[in-house]
């Protein structure tokens, strides 16, 4: 289990040094549930998931925002 929570963090500091940002960083405008996210083409094809033992990670695009 501790090797999956080192694996999920260190992708997820890689796509934030890649500019990938969460949703709540990224200010109005942006959709802040799943489901919100998932209801347009515009937000969906921006989605990176990265999977913790216990939670997930929603990153979206550094391109379009």
């Amino acid at each position: 289990t501790r090797c999956r929570w080192i694996r999920a963090a260190a992708q997820v500091r890689l796509a934030w040094d890649q500019g990938w940002r969460d949703p709540f960083s990224l200010g109005r405008g942006t959709p802040l549930t799943w489901a919100e996210l998932q209801r347009t083409v515009r937000w969906r094809n921006r989605i990176r998931v990265v999977r913790f033992p216990l939670w997930t990670a929603v990153l979206l695009s550094p391109t379009e925002y």
